[in-house]
This record gives C-alpha cells, structure tokens and sequence, in this order.
C-alpha cells in the first residue's frame, strides 16, 4: 500500500491522541494531520479517558507515562469499555514485560520513528 492509498483509507478516521509533553504533542499532531481529518487531542490520561467516555473513536494514539492518570490505566479503562478501539501505546519504556501487560493493540517507541507510525497504520488498515 502507498502513501496516498494509506492517506485515503486513514482520512475517515476519529482519532484520540494523549501526550502530555506540548512539544511532543505539537510536532505528532501535525504527523498525524497528514493522514486524519478528525483528531481529539487531550494533554493527559484524565483528559483522554473523559474525551473517550463522551465520543466514539476508530484509533486511540497515547503516551503512557502522564500526570492525572498514566496512559496504562486509561488503555484498560478503554479496553473495558470498547475492546474494539485500536490503541497505540508510544512510549520510551524498554521493558519487554511491561509493554507484554498493556492491552494495547500496538507499540511505538519514543522518540518516535515516523515510518514505524506509518507501518503500524498499514498493518490497522489491512486490517480493516
């Protein structure tokens, strides 16, 4: 799958992105702008988990280490609740066995590599 068939398969997505740091936040935004008409961005766990409560989302994009409620514990609130939502847990943890317990659907690890987010998003659309 190209670039532009990947663009037009994402474009109908409703999006949920949760990271706390602004730069970080900023700069994956405008990543993620290229490829989602609808995103939601919430500046922590908390934020996101009440963003996820009052709306649906296709995807939920999310660090895991943030202030309020730590972007682990939003992941299994989510899950509970939808288990159908894909999830993309970013993060610069290296433990194997933390990231083996997450419910996500997906990793990425920080600093982000925009051709991992860009194979990730391939694989949910063949999915699809």
């Amino acid at each position: 799958m190209d670039i532009k068939d990947l663009k037009k398969l994402t474009q109908k997505m409703r999006v949920l992105y949760v990271e706390d740091e602004a730069t970080v936040r900023e700069e994956t935004a405008r990543f993620l702008n290229h490829f989602f008409d609808d995103i939601v961005i919430a500046h922590n766990g908390q934020a996101g988990l009440e963003c996820f409560e009052n709306e649906v989302f296709d995807l939920v994009i999310t660090d895991l280490k943030m202030p309020k409620l730590s972007g682990e514990k939003m992941i299994l609130k989510i899950k509970d609740q939808r288990p159908e939502t894909i999830v993309i847990a970013i993060s610069g943890i290296s433990d194997n066995e933390n990231r083996e317990n997450l419910r996500s659907d997906f990793f990425i690890n920080k600093p982000t590599d925009l051709q991992d987010f860009i194979d990730i998003l391939t694989k949910i659309m063949e999915q699809q």
